[in-house]
């Protein structure tokens, strides 16, 4: 995990610098070029790190609707917490069918055994060679 943690702060300083050169250009003056030549060069050599970082965790799969909820301005950690709770509701869902299909066995099993009381003797010690 290092790889992205080394790209997280390599990205977080890039933001930096890019707001540095915005708050640079909306206060221009003309004494100040230098200072924005400067920043502008350290930008493009932050850029090139980052590409080359790129390899480094490029095996990265991300779901199409992470980016969607960036695009939409939203935390990506939403979408995270959106999908456990969706896990959750699915887990207890199959949880309730799971212990419907056990009580439908057992009430089955019942009803065989008093139709079927040979058959099932002969159900239960196959079962328990098994």
């Amino acid at each position: 995990m290092s790889e992205f943690h080394a790209l997280e702060q390599k990205l977080e300083i890039f933001v930096e610098t890019v707001r540095q050169i915005g708050i640079t250009v909306s206060d221009f003056q003309p004494n100040s070029q230098a200072v924005l030549n400067s920043r502008i060069n350290a930008m493009i050599d932050e850029m090139r790190q980052i590409y080359q970082m790129k390899f480094d965790v490029e095996d990265v799969n991300v779901p199409i609707e992470v980016l969607e909820y960036i695009d939409m301005g939203k935390n990506p950690q939403l979408y995270t917490q959106q999908c456990l709770h969706k896990v959750t509701e699915k887990s207890s869902q199959v949880q309730q069918k799971v212990e419907a299909y056990k009580m439908f066995r057992s009430h089955l099993l019942t009803e065989l055994d008093k139709f079927f009381p040979e058959q099932m003797q002969e159900y239960r010690i196959a079962r328990k060679l098994l």
